[in-house]
């Protein structure tokens, strides 16, 4: 009986829990379990409130094109009383191609020193601000700025009258641009683009919610030159080195015969002052250090010198681009602005 009693009582020692001491809490594992799932309820919540973030924003996003396929509904149906109250603004353009625009012949050169500066800003209002500059110091060229539009080569003006916005949805939002488009247009050709001598803006910006400009005194309302041009989409890359570059010289050669059809046409109607982009930088993946430099080296090229008065590159960038530092206007700026040629 005192063998059997002892063999229980030792069992009994054996088997009674051990209480735990505050040192071991943090390598028990019970404890760590414990706190797994104290983690996983505190990540619940969060994962709930990014779901809540995304669904939030897509429905913005959704309420944002639902608002500007409204404004793209009301400026395409005003579009012809505006030009029936501005016959000096017909809705005329033509198509060009390399072949019907030779090199700029040096014999009419107007020989002119070159203003070259990089903007953060909308594209119209950089153009109407250049024009009211001239008039302020009584300049005498009546020419209208030339403005850039950095074309689909596909779709007449891109989505805009989807409620997408980017330059070229921009342009058609707040002005008669879209009627000067012919279907027959497209799609381009890789060194083809459309002038439109007389295009008639008559709203303001998105970030003025698109209001009409004053309807009643049309005499006020801006009108500019508009030379479409499409860039090549998503050429392929050079990712190894930093910054990327093109991985094909052929796709920058033909950037940069696009930028010289550009500056042809616009010299060839007498176009002294230009609102140029950043041409083909943001969804159709052109990297924007090799744009930027296509560019300036076109710009220096004999060709071009002396050719314009002021050429202004207008580059916005949105406010999660700067959040996020992609934007393309400090490139810009850094590599084009002040250029002398």
């Amino acid at each position: 009986m005192a063998d059997t009693q002892g063999e229980s009582s030792t069992q009994q020692r054996v088997t009674r829990p051990r209480r735990k001491r505050a040192a071991d809490v943090d390598n028990d594992e019970p404890e760590a379990s414990t706190a797994v799932i104290a983690d996983e309820k505190q990540a619940k919540p969060r994962a709930v409130k990014v779901a809540r973030t995304q669904v939030t924003e897509e429905e913005d996003v959704a309420k944002q094109r639902l608002k500007l396929r409204k404004v793209a509904q009301e400026t395409k149906g005003i579009i012809p009383f505006i030009l029936t109250l501005m016959p000096q603004a017909p809705p005329d353009a033509t198509y060009y191609s390399t072949i019907g625009v030779p090199p700029l012949d040096r014999k009419y050169c107007p020989k002119v020193q070159t203003l070259v500066k990089v903007v953060e800003g909308d594209t119209f209002d950089t153009a109407i601000n250049l024009a009211n500059a001239a008039q302020f110091l009584n300049h005498k060229d009546t020419t209208p700025v030339c403005v850039l539009n950095m074309a689909n080569a596909t779709h007449l003006g891109g989505g805009w009258e989807g409620g997408v916005m980017a330059q070229e949805e921009a342009l058609c939002f707040r002005s008669s641009l879209s009627a000067t488009l012919n279907p027959d247009f497209y799609p381009m050709e890789p060194l083809g683009a459309v002038y439109s001598p007389s295009v008639v803006i008559f709203r303001e910006n998105v970030l003025k919610d698109h209001r009409w400009m004053d309807l009643g005194k049309t005499e006020w309302l801006p009108i500019v030159s508009i030379i479409s041009m499409a860039a090549m989409i998503q050429p392929s890359l050079d990712e190894t080195v930093k910054p990327p570059k093109y991985k094909n010289q052929k796709d920058r050669e033909l950037t940069k015969g696009k930028m010289r059809l550009v500056l042809r046409m616009a010299a060839i109607h007498n176009h002294r002052r230009l609102v140029l982009g950043a041409l083909g930088c943001g969804v159709l993946r052109h990297p924007k250090e090799e744009v930027a430099h296509c560019w300036l080296e076109v710009l220096q090229e004999t060709e071009f010198k002396e050719w314009f008065e002021a050429i202004v590159f207008a580059v916005y960038d949105g406010p999660q681009q700067k959040a996020l530092g992609i934007g393309n206007f400090r490139t810009f700026h850094e590599i084009l602005d002040g250029a002398q040629l």
